[in-house]
């Protein structure tokens, strides 16, 4: 006996497809392919189609090069910064217009962009300067490293 195959639900690519963001995953401590930290994955519902579409695991950061501030948090929050204090579960209910892209037989997230304005801060979380930001960031990637 072989297990079923599995057919994923295909979205229309290069153009711009209206949707929700549904849902937030989080994994603090997640295996990635040469490490482990903490994860976020975000399911979007797309105008159209039967089945929400989800990304994979990012690493759960808002450094500038990160999946998740590139695409996510830059294009949705008003006056996103580098290690800014956001609460991620403010993109819950997000109504957004997302590009996908063709890779090979899988479809990847292009750009996401907010169907309506971006979305403000919660004042409580913005308060926090950047340097503890990036002290606590930086406490937390240095976690398992020995002292000299």
């Amino acid at each position: 006996m072989i297990p079923p195959t599995r057919i994923f639900e295909k979205v229309a690519v290069d153009e711009w497809l209206s949707g929700e963001i549904t849902e937030i995953q989080y994994d603090m401590k997640h295996l990635f392919k040469a490490s482990e930290g903490p994860a976020v994955k975000i399911k979007i519902a797309i105008v159209g189609y039967k089945f929400p579409k989800t990304t994979p695991w990012m690493l759960f950061s808002y450094s500038k090069k990160s999946n998740l501030f590139i695409l996510f948090v830059e294009p949705l929050v008003e006056g996103a910064l580098e290690y800014m204090s956001f609460d991620l579960d403010q993109l819950k209910a997000a109504k957004i217009k997302v590009m996908f892209e063709q890779k090979g037989e899988y479809q990847n997230i292009l750009r996401i962009r907010p169907l309506e304005n971006k979305i403000k801060p919660d004042p409580a979380f913005m308060n926090q300067e950047k340097e503890s930001q990036i002290a606590d960031v930086a406490e937390v990637e240095n976690d398992d490293q020995v002292p000299f």
